[in-house]
């Protein structure tokens, strides 16, 4: 442990006599790559995949006619 300043002459905002001029807690390494199981890839797939969906439906009925997009149930296919 340093000590960085005499308490009795210590600033505010300046570290007390008792501080280590290291940081604490986990340190990590410059890159180091995370990994995810099959689980969390599963999942962020699914995700993806039912965030991407009413883009599709908006590009897909708005290419088609009124009478087709009132249509029970709707025709999904991207086919004109």
């Amino acid at each position: 442990m340093t000590i960085l300043a005499d308490p009795k002459t210590a600033r505010a905002g300046q570290p007390s006599a008792l501080t280590e001029s290291r940081p604490r807690g986990p340190r990590r390494r410059a890159g180091r790559t995370m990994q995810g199981s099959r689980l969390t890839y599963t999942f962020l797939i699914f995700a993806v995949l039912v965030s991407a969906f009413p883009f599709y439906y908006t590009i897909v009925a708005a290419s088609r006619s009124n009478a087709d997009i009132a249509k029970v149930p709707p025709t999904l296919s991207a086919c004109f």
